[in-house]
């Protein structure tokens, strides 16, 4: 601050030198501070690069101008240009992040979204508790937040917990978060990562106790949430295990929450699920999310079942990618949601690790009101032995098993495609049908091999006409070669209005991608590039080269 006021003194100076004026003659006054200055120098001085952005924190407490001018330029660093709209945080363990400044800054009174990410730590979990409580501190003096998504870690992360150490301060903290997000009005609420004490509570066959202390917390919020649950029905486990976190809005019964995503199997097990449990039992839920989440076969057999009497409302329902689960407990949970409009089974049949196929035993569910439905094959023709989804408008089909290096072709992709089509004919049956492909490493030759190899059948014809709308997803880099072939592949469906590519690049997508593309198809009016839309029909086209005029010799 010292510099910045002498900076300030030698500008006067040097100024009053400049329009002629003696020093000796000039009458005495005290010299310019740093606060005279007009707001557009004073945004030029806060904005210079070698301006720690620490240093903005700091100024912003000592007066309300610079609260207001150091405040702007720090969110415009961290590319936050309203945060009042949008804020998107990565928490730092120094604790001079974002967070901080959204907590100090006056002239933010409320939040429509925030994405908030925890910091890592290898070994204990206690270093998250100072955290929490700043994030729970500055949430809770917002008027109001609207959709909140909270990272409890990083992706991938799997550091368990060896003992129960800081068990009850995470409840009591993480518990405390939560509830204060519900209390500020919050309406879509996103969990991701953290599997924190999953190795403490999942149950063993060899264990005949979970934990070395139980208390009786989760016992009295389970019973209070499913009162008639009898002796022996599975939820033993939970009814005898770990501290609780109980679902309180300070007097009020309800709570403004309509979509809960959860992705991490720490909301599943103790000490959250009681939590999860009585949030969904008192919030007018209408879209729910399950993405991402690992657990024991045990533990999604106890726990969906009770899910329907929670969420009778409820419209929306996503099961992708869910380690363990069977799919007579996917079709045993639907068939108890008859209100649901959208349905998403994503990608859960690769691998007999991952999820059991449909099984022909199991309930076909009675979907009067489904409008759109994206599911494994197995499950579309398990739906449609029976004319149970008359609204249907919306048909997204994904294979069993993705495109990999293993000798899955066209043929096999589009088999069920056909059978498909003959059923949705025969219950009059005309929804948009989309076609969404998992391609794994070497997807390239089988694709290849599909444009050299023999004409296909009239069934497999019929079913390449009928797809319009064309998903492929690649967790593998694709160069220019295999994006190339793709799009010759791609061509092979000749109705196609949309294509959406969600692949890994050298490169991020640009026009000259999507140009490949809608030369190879050009019937498609709209193309997705991870993420990026672009309009098919206006792509501009490559200039053609100048071409020198000939000077003769």
């Amino acid at each position: 601050m010292a510099q910045l006021s002498l900076s300030a003194a030698q500008f006067s100076t040097q100024s009053a030198k400049d329009g002629g004026m003696d020093k000796a003659m000039a009458p005495s006054s005290p010299a310019a501070q740093f606060l005279d200055l007009p707001n557009e120098v004073v945004l030029l001085i806060l904005g210079h690069p070698d301006l720690p952005s620490e240093a903005l924190l700091y100024l912003s407490m000592l007066c309300r101008r610079l609260h207001h001018l150091s405040l702007s330029i720090y969110f415009d660093i961290y590319g936050l240009s309203d945060p009042t709209q949008n804020a998107n945080i990565i928490m730092r363990d120094s604790r001079l992040d974002p967070l901080s400044a959204l907590q100090m800054a006056l002239f933010i009174p409320s939040v429509v979204e925030l994405s908030c990410s925890l910091p890592h730590y290898e070994t204990s979990i206690r270093p998250l508790f100072p955290h929490i409580r700043r994030l729970r501190a500055c949430i809770g003096r917002l008027a109001f937040i609207r959709k909140v998504t909270l990272a409890l870690d990083e992706p991938n992360s799997s550091r368990h917990s060896a003992a129960e150490e800081g068990v009850d301060t995470w409840t009591l903290e993480f518990g405390g978060l939560l509830n204060t997000i519900l209390q500020r009005g919050c309406t879509s609420l996103t969990l991701r990562y953290g599997t924190f004490y999953s190795d403490v509570f999942e149950p063993r066959p060899t264990s005949s106790r979970l934990v070395v202390k139980p208390v009786h917390a989760l016992r009295n919020v389970v019973r209070h949430i499913l009162p008639d649950v009898p002796p022996g029905s599975g939820w033993d486990f939970l009814l005898n295990a770990g501290t609780s976190m109980e679902f309180d809005l300070q007097g009020h019964s309800t709570s403004a929450l309509t979509h809960l995503k959860i992705e991490s199997s720490m909301l599943l097990l103790p000490p959250c699920v009681g939590w999860t449990l009585s949030t969904l039992q008192h919030s007018p839920i209408t879209t729910l999310e399950f993405v991402g989440i690992t657990l024991p076969t045990r533990i999604w057999s106890t726990v969906l079942p009770f899910i329907p009497n929670l969420v009778p409302a409820l419209t929306e329902l996503n099961l992708s990618i869910l380690s363990g689960i069977s799919g007579l407990d996917v079709l045993l949970l639907i068939a108890k949601l008859p209100r649901l409009k959208i349905l998403t089974i994503g990608y859960t049949e690769y691998s007999r690790l991952i999820q059991s196929a449909c099984p022909d035993s199991g309930p076909i569910p009675k979907l009067l009101e489904l409008t759109h439905l994206n599911a494994p094959s197995t499950f579309i023709r398990h739906f449609l032995r029976k004319n149970s989804m008359p609204s249907l408008t919306a048909l997204c089909i994904s294979p069993r098993r993705p495109i990999i290096s293993s000798g899955l072709r066209l043929r096999h992709i589009l088999g069920p495609v056909s059978e498909i089509l003959r059923r949705l004919e025969k219950y009059n049956l005309a929804p948009v049908l989309s076609l969404e492909l998992q391609c794994g490493r070497g997807s390239d030759a089988e694709m290849a091999a599909d444009l050299t190899g023999p004409a296909p059948g009239e069934d497999i014809i019929q079913a390449l006409r009928a797809i319009t709308r064309l998903i492929v997803c690649s967790h593998f880099e694709m160069a220019a070669p295999e994006l190339g072939t793709l799009a010759r592949w791609i061509a092979r469906f000749p109705n196609l209005v949309h294509v959406s590519l969600r692949v890994r690049s050298a490169v991020e997508a640009t026009f000259d991608d999507a140009r490949a593309i809608s030369e190879q198809n050009p019937n498609v009016v709209s193309l997705e590039l991870n993420g990026k839309l672009f309009d098919a029909r206006n792509i501009p086209k490559p200039k053609p080269p100048e071409i020198p005029p000939y000077i003769g010799v």
